[in-house]
Order: C-alpha cells, then structure tokens, then sequence
C-alpha cells in the first residue's frame, strides 16, 4: 500500500467493531434494535465519504486537524451505541471537537469544511439531551452536505469498495446478500452481532479497496515516468539538431566558402575542420547509447569523463575517479559496464550542465550484496537540489528510469554544500521493479 493516509481509520474502524463486540458481551449495548440498525449504517455511510475523500485528495497532503475531525465523526456516532453514554462522554466529544475546530478554521478552512464542523458541534449537543438518532444524522447530514461543497460527488461512479472491476461488482453483491442472509439465519445473531458482522465486512472491504488505490496510485506514477521520460527524450533531439546547425553545419559552410575564394585559404580551411573533428568526436562519445558497448575493460570510463569534460571548456572542474579491484573484476565479468558507464556519463553531465561545482569525485565499489556502488561526489549543491533532482523531468529522470528499471535504487544526500548520489545497481535475474 503506497498511501498509508486511510491507516487510521481502518484502526478505528476496527476498535469500533472491537468496542461493540465488547458491548455486546457484557451487555452494555443499548436495546432498541432500530437504533442499533441506525447507528450502524451512519457508521457504513461515514466511511463510504472517508473512502471518496481519499481518493479526492490523494494528491495533497492530509491535515491533522481534517484527519482529526474526521476520526472524532465517527468516533462519536460509534459511540451512541454505548448504553451508559452520558453527559460525560458528551463534555468530552465537546471539548475535543473545540479545540480541532479551532485548528481547523486557523490552518484549513472551507466551506464544506466549516459546515461539517458546525454540524458535528450541533450534534454533540443533541446528545445532551439523551438523543441518539437525531445526533447521528445531524453529524451525517453535515458529512455529506460539507463534501457536497467541496468536491459536488462529481467521481462518485468512480469510487468502487470492492477491489474488482465495477461492471463484475454487481454480480459479487448478488451472490454475498443471500450468503450472508443464510449464514445470520442459521447462526439466529442478535442485531448488534447482525451489525458487527456487517462492520467487518465493511472493514475488509476497505482494506481491500484502500491496497487497490495504492496499486493504481504505483501503476499511474510509474505510466507518467515513461511519459516525461518520452519527453525528455524529445527535447534531446531538438538539442541535438541545434547542436548539429551550430557547431557541425555552420563550420562546414565555413570551410566551403574559404575554399570557394578565387585563393582558397587551405591552411584556415584545415584547421577548421581539424576543431570540427574534435568536437564531433566528443559529440559522438558523449550522445551515443552504444558507443561504450565496444571498450574492453572499466581503464575507458576515463576516457568518457574527458569526452564530457571537453564538452564544457569554460568549466573548470578537478574529476577524480576511484575503483576497486573487486569491482573493476566485477564490471569485466558481469558486463554491466555499458550500464555502469551510462549511469556516470549522466552523474557527470549533471554536475557540468548545472552545478557551480569546483570538484567531482567517483568511486566504484563492491558492497556486501556483491552490488556495484557507485557514489558521485560534488561541491556545487544548493539547498534546494534534492527536490529539484526529485522532480525532475529530463536527465535525472531518465537516470532513475535505468537503474530502477534494472533492480537498482539510487539515493541523494546534501551536507555543507556537497551533494552526494550513490547507485546501487542491480544484479542480474533480479525481480525488476519501477
């Protein structure tokens, strides 16, 4: 489960289900069996708009004092069921429902918001009077005239409790209302029992429900990866051709118009073209995908960082460069050099393309899961690198992408301006996972 939000009230829902099963036992739940029908379906309804509040805010982040009023909701209706409920417990849900009120207008009011909190208020002072039925549907009335304001139940169609397709759910409910109508049959179930099955039913289900939201939130973030990694794949190529008008294009032109004079200027010519061979070798080391796949051994990753380092001449940056032997007999044997050189070569770039840094230092290294370690090491961090590497959309996505994609993870850290991202790569036969 991805999102851990729903966890408590899924606890609650199962110390209210603990509280009735406890009632029950010592007969301390209250008599009237359509009072108990009542307060046992306000509670289903409660968390039915729990579950679509969750799944309409699943992309901010949850309140105390939202998470707070909504647990102390249901807290209240689960209680009527108690026969002993007095004035006492009323004081309390009152004062509590103060003080999270009073968090709740300073730090996250709405309109929606604001008219629960003051039908939740209003139906814990019914409660005063030894009311039980009206006090739960004030609070539910408050519930769903407050969600009503705030999101209008426009994806109601979209909210399934049951972790099935919806066009199937039909078919499961046909088949567990008549079960479910032998079994409180045979076993002859008091209606607070009837009901306390019925809540652990309810529990499950959104147990259920709550781990399928957290696969569909996984598949969908994964989904939007590939998508701006689409993008950023893009965007290279239009850099590239820029690169190619700029730096290939306009030289050649250059060279066949000196040679075009009624006196060529040979020499100019020459080392025109001499420059532009240089450059487009670095080019091609640095933007081919293939190009390391024919190096014999770990000695040309070397090789690439003066590629890359030749791409940057107005950076003055000091690259020092480390290996094991562990490791370096770990690359000839497992071949994950091309993998190994691809990971740094976008390491590297990252720190020439936006790092005001004076020095880079890499180390490869063997760890104790025989994985190969690969820390990158510079001085030109900001405060705000990390989340900027987090949510970025170009090279460092794509970076991620390829070690995730083969069983790796990688991790970044920031300590007096030096920024610190070690990669663990995978090993092959590995469980591969996004």
């Amino acid at each position: 489960m991805q999102d851990k939000r729903f966890y408590p009230y899924l606890f609650l829902h199962a110390g209210i289900v603990t509280l009735w099963v406890i009632l029950d036992r010592i007969h301390k739940g209250i008599a009237n069996d359509g009072v108990i029908n009542l307060l046992s379906i306000a509670v289903l309804l409660c968390y039915f708009n729990l579950l679509y509040l969750h799944v309409m805010t699943s992309r901010r982040e949850a309140t105390i004092s939202e998470c707070g009023w909504n647990l102390l909701s249901v807290s209240f209706i689960a209680a009527l069921m108690y026969d002993g409920f007095s004035t006492l417990y009323t004081g309390a849900f009152l004062v509590f429902a103060l003080i999270i009120g009073i968090m709740l207008v300073r730090t996250d009011a709405s309109r929606g918001k604001m008219v629960r909190l003051l039908f939740g208020i209003a139906s814990i002072i019914l409660s005063f009077f030894n009311f039980r039925i009206l006090p739960a549907i004030t609070m539910l009335i408050g519930m769903f005239v407050g969600i009503f304001l705030d999101y209008k139940y426009i994806n109601l169609k979209q909210v399934n409790i049951l972790p099935i397709a919806q066009r199937k759910a039909r078919y499961v409910l046909a088949l567990m209302i008549p079960l479910f109508t032998v079994v409180l049959y045979c076993f002859d179930l008091s209606t607070l029992q009837v009901n306390v099955f019925f809540q652990l039913i309810m529990l499950l289900f959104e147990a259920f429900a709550v781990i399928h939201l957290g696969d569909m939130e996984a598949r969908y973030k994964e989904l939007t990866k590939y998508y701006e990694l689409t993008n950023y794949i893009a965007n290279e190529r239009e850099d590239f051709s820029r690169l190619l008008h700029n730096d290939v294009l306009q030289d050649i032109g250059g060279a066949k118009n000196l040679l075009s004079l009624r006196s060529p200027d040979v020499d100019e010519t020459k080392r025109i073209l001499s420059d532009l061979e240089l450059r487009v070798r670095n080019m091609m080391n640095f933007y081919s995908s293939n190009i390391f796949s024919g190096y014999a051994s770990w000695e040309h990753i070397g090789y690439m960082l003066d590629a890359i380092k030749k791409l940057y001449p107005k950076k003055n940056i000091l690259v020092d460069f480390t290996i094991d032997s562990e490791a370096r007999i770990a690359l000839k044997k497992d071949n994950s050099l091309e993998q190994t050189m691809q990971i740094i070569k976008e390491l590297v770039n990252n720190v020439y393309k936006h790092a005001a840094a004076t020095f880079i230092h890499l180390e490869i290294a063997l760890n104790e899961e025989s994985r190969l370690v690969i820390t990158c090491q510079n001085d030109g961090a900001k405060p705000n690198d990390i989340e900027n590497i987090l949510s970025s959309k170009g090279g460092m996505l794509f970076l991620t992408v390829l070690i995730n994609g083969n069983g790796g993870n990688i991790q970044y850290l920031e300590k007096d301006g030096i920024l610190t991202a070690t990669a663990v790569l995978g090993r092959k036969n590995e469980d591969i996972t996004i």
